[in-house]
């Protein structure tokens, strides 16, 4: 973008030059003639000095929309360094959920397990129990029997989600290169 503006500068100054330098040979060549001569010369003067005026004025504008342009690209990279920043940021708090998320998924996973291993006690205890009685369990035992059996399935799906659940989170904890 600044070889640009910098190859319209340099044209603008070859212009002013090659008019300044044109009407200095029209005026100068100019005396010696005749009145109509002169008053050509004046005329063409006027045009000169009118697109010497022209000339100014393109420039100034020229300027102005380089630096423009400064600005616009110094925004944009501030754009992209204030971007830059954010995703950092984004990841950062990615990583620290992912790693909360970790620690509460292995709490989970260790309660679950407490939680099976008491349900496998009580089985054992009831179990134990019935097995200790001459006509075998009664409605009320079985039923409990079947209940804590029911228990323990849904504990251990339970624990299964949670064990795919840390796999899945340390997945996205390399990918996000935590």
């Amino acid at each position: 973008m600044s070889n640009s503006n910098g190859a319209i500068l340099a044209i603008v100054v070859f212009a002013l030059i090659a008019v300044f330098v044109l009407g200095t040979y029209l005026f100068t060549s100019g005396f010696g003639g005749s009145n109509s001569d002169v008053t050509t010369l004046q005329e063409q003067n006027a045009q000169l000095t009118q697109e010497l005026n022209s000339v100014k004025e393109t420039n100034f504008q020229l300027s102005n929309q380089l630096s423009s342009a400064q600005t616009q690209l110094q925004n944009l990279k501030n754009q992209i360094n204030t971007n830059s920043l954010s995703t950092t940021n984004t990841d950062e708090r990615k990583c620290s959920n992912l790693d909360d998320d970790y620690d509460n998924t292995k709490d989970d996973i260790r309660n679950t397990k407490d939680d099976i291993n008491q349900k496998q006690d009580d089985i054992d205890a009831l179990e134990s129990e019935i097995a200790g009685q001459e006509d075998g369990a009664t409605a009320e035992q079985q039923s409990q029997l079947d209940s804590l059996e029911r228990d323990l399935r849904y504990l251990q799906d339970d624990l299964d989600d949670y064990e795919n659940d840390l796999d899945d989170i340390k997945d996205d904890l390399d990918r996000y290169n935590c």
